[in-house]
């Protein structure tokens, strides 16, 4: 380690051990259920699907919700959360989980259209909302260069939304079970994924530039992993079977589309996990100068 960096660091960081793969779920299946929700909610909104659809959106985030609740040391006392709305982003992101399941609920209750369209809105909202507090929560952790880095919850917010865009166009259509028509990614909703991608990718490039120099070297590591995640299955194997679903026979282009649609999931999952799990060490002690045994 050079001197710049004992400087930075101080003696070698070593890995947080308060979150584990249970809180990864928490970012990955959660946090994609909130970009779903977001995507479905608005598609209800516009008359596209039914809104049991929203359905589906709220299990993921209930299971990202649920394994958090498993790594609490003492689950039964989760509902003191709630406590801490004014410091806490894990209390607010708790908050619009619940706001979450109470526009999908009035959604599906509401007696005329133009109040199904309002709660889907909201719902929307919502979901887009979870998908910022869980980045917040991330920043909030001075501790974690990786994670208080401010650029985290842009790209946070952006593979949560391409994620939930592509689990949305997946999405079984409560309406058309009997029929046992699955009505899988279309090429006309291919374009839209790319683009969510890219964006992904900005702003994952600005957030790996901006926390380059904060970063000891395993940390650094785990963060070339998830590059790796966010470029190839993330965005060039999208790419590349994007162009199958629109050059390709016409009985292959939705499965081609709905293996992107996976794809980009894969690869925002990976991600997170790495950040939340690998990249996770602390700055160490910031000493500008180590004890030497002998010296005055």
């Amino acid at each position: 380690m050079s001197g710049a960096e004992r400087t930075t660091f101080g003696p070698a960081p070593w890995r947080q051990q308060h979150w584990d793969a249970r809180a990864a779920v928490n970012f990955g299946v959660g946090g994609t259920g909130g970009g779903m929700l977001a995507a479905i909610a608005a598609a209800v909104a516009l008359q596209m699907v039914a809104p049991l659809t929203m359905i589906f959106a709220l299990v993921l985030i209930a299971i990202g919700l649920t394994a958090v609740w498993f790594e609490i040391g003492r689950p039964l006392r989760a509902l003191h959360v709630y406590f801490n709305p004014f410091t806490s982003w894990m209390t607010r992101e708790a908050f619009v989980a619940a706001v979450a399941f109470a526009c999908s609920l009035a959604t599906w209750l509401a007696p005329t259209p133009a109040l199904t369209q309002t709660f889907a809105i909201l719902a929307a909202v919502a979901g887009v909302g979870f998908a910022y507090c869980q980045g917040r929560m991330l920043r909030a952790s001075r501790g974690i260069p990786a994670w208080r880095e401010p650029a985290i919850v842009a790209f946070i917010v952006a593979t949560d939304l391409a994620e939930g865009v592509a689990l949305a166009s997946l999405a079984i259509d409560p309406t058309m079970l009997p029929s046992l028509s699955l009505p899988l990614l279309i090429p006309a909703q291919v374009p839209m994924l790319i683009i969510l991608c890219v964006i992904r990718l900005v702003a994952w490039a600005r957030y790996r530039t901006r926390v380059h120099a904060q970063l000891a070297p395993p940390a650094h590591a785990a963060l070339l992993r998830a590059n790796t995640a966010i470029v190839w299955p993330g965005l060039v194997l999208p790419v590349i079977l994007a162009v199958i679903a629109f050059a390709g026979p016409l009985l292959i282009a939705p499965f081609a589309a709905a293996a992107m649609a996976l794809s980009v999931v894969a690869g925002g999952w990976i991600a997170k996990f790495l950040i939340v799990t690998r990249a996770s060490f602390n700055q160490g002690f910031a000493l500008p100068r180590l004890p030497v045994r002998g010296a005055r």
